[in-house]
């Protein structure tokens, strides 16, 4: 194969990888999106880089590429959660056939070599593949710990899990402690009837009302019939009055896309709020021509409560920034 036909193949590989890219997993980020399975394998690799002084009989360089192929099967069929992986005897199998598929485009040297880092992985025969285990079982329970998740959610079984690959080192026992005491704590949180899901309710009506998909049939679904909106000196009452208030603002604003920052409830769980960045394209914002360029402001919301759903929220936003951002000229 020429060196240039081998360029193809490693293109061609990587743009299957980029599926990791949006491969969700069971974990959820502190913003209350799905977290990827590249995201974990990323943030996987920077604990080996950080952590590595800590096991100098270690290749790094061996240790951060089990690290960064131990999923790469997932990027065809994705992720089995922990809880069931028991239930699917065959799931090693699988995803080794799907690790071939992936690795086919690459010249047979290099598909061969991480086949057998990943072999190396499942086997945990060798000190990097126990370690990235390990690590690998770490990172998981430390995003469960500070995720936004969604209620319901089984802390308790972080509690237990991988259990086999963190307890025989001094470090990976140290970390665990640490995180088995942050689960134990997020799961009495949890359990509290005060919280309820609160932050959670919020930030799926913020994902799916003003992400991507502009879902407004989620606001039957989490707002009460009579849901009352303050903002801007001016109060919409009822549901379909706020649908029809959405509406005009999303054409206002092209591609208006809310992400929320950081959500927290109070101690009675009946009130949430969220700190978010709004972001689109003019499209007569503020009464303002429609210039379509990019912009971004900042707001908080806070919402009442009432039945498990969302009854009334009051919105300050950054609309002088705003309106100065877009009265300057381009």
């Amino acid at each position: 194969m020429s060196a240039d036909s081998e360029l193809d193949g490693i293109l061609d590989f990587l743009r299957t990888a980029e599926r990791l890219k949006s491969t969700p997993r069971s974990g959820w980020t502190t913003t209350g999106e799905r977290e990827s399975v590249a995201a974990h394998t990323w943030r996987l690799s920077l604990m080996a880089a950080v952590l590595s002084d800590r096991f100098p009989g270690v290749d790094l360089a061996r240790l951060l590429k089990i690290c960064l192929i131990h999923d790469l099967g997932e990027a065809l069929h994705g992720d089995v959660p922990a809880p069931r992986q028991s239930a699917e005897p065959g799931k090693a199998a699988r995803e080794r056939e799907d690790l071939q598929s992936v690795l086919a485009p690459l010249p047979v040297r290099l598909g061969e070599e991480l086949t057998a880092l990943w072999d190396e992985y499942e086997a945990a025969r060798t000190p990097e593949a126990r370690l990235a285990k390990g690590l690998d079982k770490l990172e998981t329970i430390l995003q469960h710990t500070q995720g936004l998740n969604p209620s319901g959610f089984d802390y308790r079984f972080n509690l237990t899990y991988g259990q086999g690959y963190t307890d025989g080192d001094p470090i990976l026992a140290a970390l665990r402690a640490r995180l088995d005491q942050a689960t134990e704590a997020r799961a009495q949180r949890a359990g509290s009837p005060a919280t309820g899901g609160a932050e959670h309710l919020a930030v799926e009506f913020l994902n799916r009302v003003w992400g991507p998909d502009h879902d407004l049939d989620a606001i039957d679904e989490l707002l009460t019939e009579d849901y009352a909106l303050t903002t801007g000196g001016a109060v919409v009452r009822g549901r379909e009055a706020f649908k029809h208030w959405v509406r005009e603002f999303q054409t206002r604003l092209r591609d208006a896309r809310t992400t929320n920052v950081e959500a927290f409830a109070n101690p009675a769980g009946d009130r949430v709020v969220s700190r978010w960045v709004c972001t689109g394209r003019n499209n007569g914002l503020l009464g303002l021509p429609a210039d379509g360029r990019a912009v971004s402001f900042t707001g908080i919301a806070i919402w009442k409560i009432s039945g498990g759903k969302l009854a009334e929220c009051w919105v300050e936003r950054a609309s002088w920034e705003l309106y100065r951002e877009l009265t300057q000229a381009p």
